[in-house]
């Protein structure tokens, strides 16, 4: 007789034994904090489960630079701005290697698991509203007060000159205006180019030139100041080309100048003007770099 095969199954009742998860690598994890930390202060400690710590971190950077720049380190001097700038990437780079280290070490916050979700979302939105993304400080330059140019002109030269790049103070006139003499940094009539320039002229002075009329101003012969690393501006004011005028600077109004006279497109040209305070810029502070680098770090007057 055949054995009549039901189709019955045979069960096993010995539980699968699960593999376990594979953790990722220490270096897997330093480098992925390496990248957030690049990206933004603070998210490598966050991504180390250390999500307040990265939160500090990111605030002290913004307090920081936030004070350098309501301080005005960056335009006092061309060496106020590079430390300013040396003591942030220090900061960057000494928290990106915190973030790394904690990535390494596999640490982990004291907190539920629940919490540490929460908070490490928190601390993630907040360093990311502080403006870390993807340039950290593009949200201080409403702090920052300076603005950095090239000059293409020689218009200034030999004050400020071509090839020069300058640190420009941008609220060194909130509060008070031009005097004579100061430099100034302004709007042209298009609203787009910026102009560098000397006033020589405020609201009601009488102001006199001409091909053979040396400029004065109030009946005073007009005295540049000596230019940067010392050198003094002797150029002949006596420019051919330049219609002879005499006028009355009218208010809210400056007269300016190029210290290149023989070469400068500035008020005594009648397409040019008068300069108002609208279209200040702000005040050049410094020669950060220039092609003579005797005149790198001059300070400007």
């Amino acid at each position: 007789m055949t054995e009549l095969n039901l189709g019955a199954s045979t069960f096993s009742t010995v539980p699968a034994v699960e593999r376990p998860k594979r953790k990722p690598s220490h270096l897997r994890k330093a480098l992925v904090a390496l990248l957030l930390g690049l990206l933004a202060p603070g998210l490598g400690q966050v991504y180390a489960r250390r999500p307040w710590r990265g939160l500090f971190m990111a605030l002290l950077l913004a307090i920081l630079l936030v004070l350098a720049g309501e301080l005005h380190l960056m335009v006092l001097s061309a060496a106020g701005m590079l430390g300013s700038i040396v003591v942030s990437v220090l900061l960057r780079l000494y928290f990106v290697a915190d973030g790394c280290y904690l990535a390494w070490q596999g640490a982990h916050a004291e907190t539920h698991r629940s919490h540490q979700k929460a908070s490490s979302a928190f601390s993630v939105v907040l360093i990311l509203a502080l403006g870390t993304y993807p340039f950290p400080d593009l949200w201080l330059n409403h702090f920052a007060h300076f603005r950095a140019y090239g000059v293409p002109s020689g218009s200034m030269c030999p004050t400020i000159c071509v090839g020069d790049r300058i640190v420009v103070a941008t609220d060194a006139y909130r509060g008070r205006t031009p005097q004579r003499s100061d430099l100034i940094a302004f709007h042209f009539h298009d609203g787009k180019t910026v102009y560098l320039k000397r006033v020589i002229g405020t609201q009601g002075d009488r102001v006199m030139f001409g091909p053979e009329t040396p400029i004065s101003i109030n009946g005073n012969k007009l005295q540049l100041p000596h230019a940067c690393s010392g050198q003094r501006n002797e150029q002949n004011d006596l420019v051919e080309g330049i219609p002879p005028g005499s006028l009355t600077v009218p208010p809210a109004s400056f007269f300016v100048i190029g210290d290149n006279l023989g070469h400068s497109f500035d008020s005594r040209i009648g397409d040019f003007g008068f300069v108002n305070p609208s279209q200040l810029v702000g005040k050049p502070a410094f020669i950060y770099w220039s092609p003579d680098r005797s005149r790198i770090g001059c300070k400007l007057r």
